[in-house]
């Protein structure tokens, strides 16, 4: 059986990353296809693959322009070759106009493309207002492209009920849910030496400026802040300046796997506000280091914190953060409990749902 994977960009240790490279080694895939590939910006794993990049483009200007992205994906359409392939599986918003190459197709979708769709009002808060109205004439005209690109999916797979019902109301389509999977037995717990913990790409929908907001009004707690952007973003340099200006907050940009895992290992507990997530890893993540999480009660949030594993804050976020963090009491949380929780995501139970689905897609022709 010959397979091949494609994913938007791999320029970021993330959720979309690690599922598309655990696919791929799922299914021994014979190519990973990208856009992009920047090997100090994302996992290890993926040199083990033939990757194959289809628009590097050199300057860091026009790799963060939305312009090449739509360039991204006109080059995955015009992939001829993965007409070749028994079974292609594609992955994130762009990837999927892949699928026009080969009717064998299964798309796992992570998330809408939310500039033009819930977040664009948030996007478009950030423009003129001439801005502000090409913004809007240019996310109506890329909708009707992309929603004809979907027609040739074949299958879809979503990463959680929250992504399920978006693929419904945007696309009118079923999907099938296959939980994002997380190597738990490479976390451990360890004694809390007393801080909170937040890892997240830094972007808006991420709400880090909330989380700093809320340590400023809890000056006897303290806030440690893991991860980037793909790029240096004003949003980023906003970030920083906060930080500077916030004696208990810290802010390590992105850390090595090691001290990656310890942070989580002797953290108090997690935080997480991210509006509307899709499924969101960090928790999984911290429940497989046996600490709790307290987030916004939105999106795929509301399908893995359970109240053994944390707790869902409501609006308004700053107040009620603030309460929880001050009434937070760590012996009220079983790390053992809450590990087991974090089973249910495991590397081993995703491989086997993805053998089961190939097999479903192409039938005999499985191996």
């Amino acid at each position: 059986m010959k397979v091949a994977v494609v994913h938007d960009r791999f320029c970021n240790r993330g959720g979309g990353e690690r599922v598309a490279i655990e696919i791929a080694k799922t299914l021994k895939a014979d190519a990973i296809y990208t856009a992009r590939w920047e090997p100090e910006r994302c996992f290890e794993d993926l040199e083990k693959f033939n990757v194959i990049e289809i628009n590097r483009i050199p300057s860091l200007a026009l790799r963060k322009c939305a312009l090449i992205r739509m360039l991204d994906a006109w080059k995955f359409s015009e992939l001829e070759e993965l007409a070749d392939y028994d079974l292609v599986w594609t992955s994130g918003i762009w990837a999927v106009f892949a699928n026009k190459q080969n009717p064998m197709n299964v798309w796992y979708y992570h998330g809408t493309n939310r500039p033009i769709y819930d977040l664009h009002e948030r996007y478009s808060s950030h423009f003129n207002h001439i801005a502000r109205l090409g913004f809007k004439a240019w996310a109506n005209i890329w909708k009707r492209i992309e929603k004809k690109a979907v027609t040739y999916v074949r299958e879809i797979v979503v990463n959680s009920y929250n992504v399920k019902n978006r693929v419904l109301k945007i696309y009118n389509r079923n999907s099938s849910v296959i939980y994002p999977p997380v190597d738990i037995k490479k976390f451990h717990h360890a004694e809390s030496e007393g801080y909170w913990l937040s890892v997240q790409r830094i972007v808006p929908e991420k709400r880090v400026d909330l989380q700093i907001e809320i340590f400023r009004k809890l000056p006897n707690e303290r806030l440690i802040i893991v991860g980037k952007s793909e790029y240096e973003t004003w949003y980023e340099k906003k970030i920083a300046e906060m930080v500077k200006n916030t004696n208990n907050v810290e802010w390590l940009g992105s850390v090595d796997e090691k001290t990656f895992i310890d942070l989580y290992a002797h953290a108090k507990g997690i935080i997480q506000t991210s509006a509307d997530e899709a499924f969101g890893l960090v928790p999984i993540e911290a429940f497989a280091s046996g600490k709790p999480v307290l987030a916004v009660n939105e999106g795929g949030f509301k399908e893995t914190v359970k109240p053994f594993a944390g707790k869902l804050i409501n609006p308004p976020y700053l107040e009620n953060f603030v309460k929880a963090i001050k009434e937070f009491d760590e012996s009220a949380y079983d790390p053992r409990i809450i590990q087991k929780w974090a089973r249910s995501f495991s590397v081993e139970r995703f491989r086997k749902q993805i053998k089961e689905f190939s097999k479903k897609v192409i039938g005999s022709r499985f191996s």
